[in-house]
């Protein structure tokens, strides 16, 4: 994995292979999606960004997050890559790495 530090942020590029969490158009985590994700996972997502409303029922919840394809990565990095976030916890301690502007590929 590679990261570099730039004046937009840090840009990560050659991470690992893994997978996804659940999302509906790539940005749109339903709170049924939520409520099946590790506790940690889980509590980060509502943490950091706001439930809203969602026009129509999707997975069984009427709301729902909208993140960003780096936060879905950084959340899929916590659900499914504990290797990559023990090397970003390494890199960027003392800070909590998903605190920081990642960019992962662009």
């Amino acid at each position: 994995m590679n990261i570099e530090a730039k004046i937009s942020g840090w840009r990560i590029t050659d991470w690992p292979k893994f997978p996804l969490i659940s999302t509906i158009g790539g940005q749109i985590v339903p709170l049924h999606y939520i409520d099946n994700l590790n506790e940690e996972t889980a509590q980060w997502i509502l943490d950091t960004f706001n439930l809203v409303p969602l026009n129509k029922e999707f997975a069984g919840s009427n709301y729902g997050v909208i993140m960003g394809h780096d936060d879905v990565i950084k959340a899929s990095i916590m659900e499914n890559a504990p290797e990559v976030a023990e090397e970003l916890n390494t890199f960027f301690s003392p800070t909590d790495w998903r605190k920081c502007y990642l960019r992962f590929g662009h």
